[in-house]
């Protein structure tokens, strides 16, 4: 398989470069933006997030996102910036190990790139980074749903056109959300903690 990173103006491809058995997408999310539940808004252009292609091969019975947790890194096709808020353009992406031009199952991840100090390069070490504590929050990260595309197959002549993974039946747009998620206990003790504070300065000052 063919692991394509996108850095602005940079491309570094890794990996065997082959037209064989390869089915080629257009890594792009137009009409489908990624933003932040915290603010409500896009997340910004530029380096503060990434966001990554996943690929499984076809198969019957549509994967979960415990069979993409399981492929881990291996299925990972792609990593790119946010070109404008929320949204992304990765260029066209090879996806081999399968016929060419066949269907594949899809899923979009994103994360926080720029966490404190930390430069966090892959959506495996997001879901690992540690809590730090002068953020004052946990990592931001988020996936899309699953989806299927009919690849386009570059081994015909002329190519054909590589298929977009955005549009009708495929990526939507979703957020990324604080990782771990804050429990409801966390989250019911944080609201007595601050209602008590508030109360707090009513009973010294009697």
């Amino acid at each position: 398989m063919r692991k394509k990173v996108i850095i602005p103006g940079l491309a570094i491809l890794l990996g065997a470069v082959s037209t064989h058995a390869q089915g080629t997408v257009v890594f792009a999310n137009p009409g489908a933006p990624i933003s932040n539940f915290l603010t409500q808004a896009p997340v910004p252009a530029g380096q503060q997030f990434w966001v990554a292609l996943y690929w499984l091969p076809d198969s019957p019975i549509p994967p979960t996102p415990s069979d993409f947790d399981a492929a881990g890194s291996r299925a990972c096709a792609a990593i790119t910036n946010f070109i404008a808020p929320g949204v992304f353009h990765g260029g066209v992406v090879r996806i081999g190990l399968f016929s060419p031009g066949a269907q594949a199952w899809f899923q979009v991840r994103a994360w926080e790139h720029l966490y404190g100090s930390r430069e966090i390069k892959s959506y495996e070490e997001a879901i690992l980074a540690p809590y730090d504590p002068f953020i004052g929050r946990p990592i931001l990260v988020g996936t899309s749903n699953i989806f299927k595309v009919d690849t386009g197959d570059p081994t015909t002549t002329p190519p054909q056109v590589p298929a977009p993974i955005h549009g009708a039946g495929k990526l939507q747009g979703f957020y990324v959300g604080l990782f771990p998620e804050p429990s409801l206990v966390a989250l019911g003790l944080l609201a007595i903690s601050a209602a008590w504070l508030g109360r707090r300065p009513h009973r010294l000052s009697k």
